[in-house]
């Protein structure tokens, strides 16, 4: 992915990782030119972007299934781009699910480190009950999920934990009768009764017709799994206002040719990340670098920069 990128001139191969590593660009081209270009019988650039093609029908296919197949349509939604490659593949994405919004975090080449060292502390524990829904012993139930919540308690008490950041979350696998798979199905802390469990399963024939488009209500639903997580709560992050409105005209450090979708290469601006400031646009085609990250503003889009630093792109079209 990096080679193909690299020749299509959205890598930079002297500033990868703010110059630190190298990219040997001759090789790249012709190890891609012998086993790709040539047996296919097509360019260099043309064999790189179908490697970008492949790469982004794949993440396509990943967001659609975390989107589309729970019942959400991702265009209700903006896509944050992060990880070092993200913002390189970015507005393909978005095109391709017809999402109008982009977010690159300020440095998203560690925003997985830092969502984990801010996340809470979380524990799972699942025990197995069969039981269609109308003959499910409410206490049984009950008696499971306060077990559980025994064991999350002293566990994350063990971690330093007090009880007023311990928080439970009580869920339900459910499925109709003979079904092949379940869906989790939140349950309410405190006392179940009988009552309530009815309303658990009229809540899975809710988010089935959700999921798949319709729902099954005449058919008795089955138990399978009960969950509990257990959160330790810790101290939110706030974002702090950093990014302040520059007095200058923004000026590109360089300029160098880029391959864009199919077309000839462009003669593409050239920024720096810790350039920008708040309120400045930048029209594409443009290439952001930084060191943790190298961003692509896709002709017919526009970028601005937020006050906590954010790249925000849009479709100029739209």
């Amino acid at each position: 992915m990096t080679d193909a990128n690299a020749i299509l001139g959205r890598i930079n191969p002297s500033y990868l990782l703010g110059g630190e590593m190298k990219l040997f660009l001759d090789g790249t081209r012709r190890v891609i030119d012998e086993k790709i270009a040539r047996p296919l019988g097509i360019d260099v650039e043309r064999a790189a972007e179908g490697i970008i093609a492949v790469i982004n029908a794949n993440m396509i296919r990943g967001i659609r299934r975390v989107s589309v197949e729970k019942g959400y349509d991702p265009r209700e939604f903006s896509l944050v781009a992060f990880g070092g490659a993200g913002p390189l593949h970015a507005v393909e994405l978005a095109q391709a699910l017809n999402m109008t919004n982009i977010i690159i975090p300020q440095y998203p080449g560690i925003a997985s480190a830092f969502g984990m060292l801010s996340a809470d502390v979380r524990h799972d524990y699942v025990q197995t009950y069969i039981a269609v829904s109308n003959k499910v012993d409410a206490k049984r139930l009950q008696s499971i999920y306060q077990q559980m919540e025994k064991q999350g308690i002293h566990q994350l008490s063990n971690e330093g934990f007090s009880d007023q950041s311990i928080i439970m979350h009580r869920y339900a696998d459910l499925r109709y009768v003979r079904q092949a798979y379940e869906l989790q199905v939140p349950v309410k802390n405190g006392t179940l009764t009988t009552e309530y469990i009815s309303s658990v399963a009229e809540s899975f024939h809710a988010q089935h017709e959700i999921n798949y488009g319709y729902a099954r209500r005449s058919e008795p639903v089955e138990f399978v799994n009960l969950r509990l997580v257990a959160l330790g709560k810790l101290p939110e992050m706030q974002p702090a206002k950093t990014i302040s409105r520059g007095k200058n005209a923004l000026e590109p450090i360089d300029y160098r040719e880029v391959f864009f979708e199919g077309t000839s290469s462009l003669k593409t601006t050239i920024y720096k990340r810790e350039h920008l400031h708040k309120g400045q646009q930048i029209l594409g085609p443009a290439i952001v670098e930084q060191l943790d990250s190298t961003i692509v503003i896709f002709p017919n889009y526009q970028a601005v920069t937020d006050s906590y630093g954010n790249l925000l792109i849009t479709n100029q079209r739209e």
